[in-house]
């Protein structure tokens, strides 16, 4: 299942894919959405979620759709960096205070 999804990676990094055309312009969205455009590139996110997709194939997690699962732990990493930035934010400015 690791091989399979390598390749699938892979394609999708090439960038010459309309799948991959579109992941991109999801995950720029998403950033854009949360405000963590100045501080993430989509190929930030694409790393964290071949670490994740990684780890889940080797507990043994079986992913019926690349694409799908790709995409839904994309826009969750992005959802846990805005709330790790929120924090953050929040911290800095209690210093300030």
């Amino acid at each position: 299942m690791k091989e399979k999804f390598d390749s699938y990676f892979e394609k999708l990094l090439r960038r010459d894919d309309p799948e991959s055309y579109l992941l991109y312009a999801f995950l720029k969205r998403t950033l854009k959405q949360f405000h963590l455009d100045k501080f993430y590139e989509p190929n930030d996110i694409l790393n964290e979620v071949y670490c994740r997709t990684i780890k889940a194939l080797e507990k043994g997690t079986i992913i019926h759709s690349f694409s799908g699962w790709v995409r839904a732990t994309g826009f969750n990493c992005v959802r846990e960096f805005s709330r790790k930035e929120k924090k953050i934010r929040i911290s800095q400015e209690a210093l300030i205070i």
